[in-house]
């Protein structure tokens, strides 16, 4: 936190308002006060997932990688069914699965 406060100065956002996230896991009491304690003139706002708020707005080349991710979980989930029975081997079924995961993965993200 030090570093990133450097960095916030540097680039003459020491005195700006700066969102921060009190209850994310990785930011821990001891980062919060170091990087107070390197922008003391920065004014901090508890922007309870405000990350995870933007993160829900998605681009066109993120939906299409979402769909690709869903077909790829319907591929592994549908040889999964089809598959799995009493007597099959705990391998041959997972060997299964996972070519219908690897043989998925040859569509294209725009499709």
């Amino acid at each position: 936190m030090d570093w990133i406060a450097g960095w916030i100065e540097k680039k003459g956002w020491g005195r700006g308002n700066i969102g921060i996230e009190l209850e994310a896991y990785c930011y821990s009491p001891k980062a919060h006060a170091h990087l107070t304690a390197g922008l003391p003139n920065a004014v901090f706002h508890d922007a309870d997932l405000l990350v995870n708020w933007i993160r829900s707005v998605k681009s066109d080349a993120e939906i299409a990688y979402l769909r690709k991710a869903a077909r790829l979980a319907e591929a592994a989930v549908t040889a999964a069914y089809e598959v799995i029975a009493p007597g099959v081997r705990e391998c041959d079924a997972i060997a299964r699965i996972q070519a219908a995961q690897i043989a998925g993965s040859r569509i294209s993200p725009a499709t």
